[in-house]
């Protein structure tokens, strides 16, 4: 958490704020990135697992071993 406070400080103490403007996209582009593909994988490897909530379309992400 330190790294991104202050790389944004210096970021907006040089005037460049387009920089921190993609950094942000970068970073939760990945993060969305990176969130899909644990959901895939959890649902490959542990497909019997119960969750106690289901996504929409969940079904068909169902494989068997």
């Amino acid at each position: 958490m330190i790294i991104p406070r202050v790389t944004g400080f210096i970021c907006s103490l040089s005037g460049e704020g387009q920089l921190m403007i993609n950094i942000v996209v970068v970073g939760a582009t990945l993060s969305y990135a990176l969130q899909s593909m644990s959901d895939l994988l959890l649902k490959r490897n542990f497909a019997d697992l119960h969750r106690p909530y289901n996504a929409p379309g969940g079904q068909r992400l169902h494989t068997s071993h």
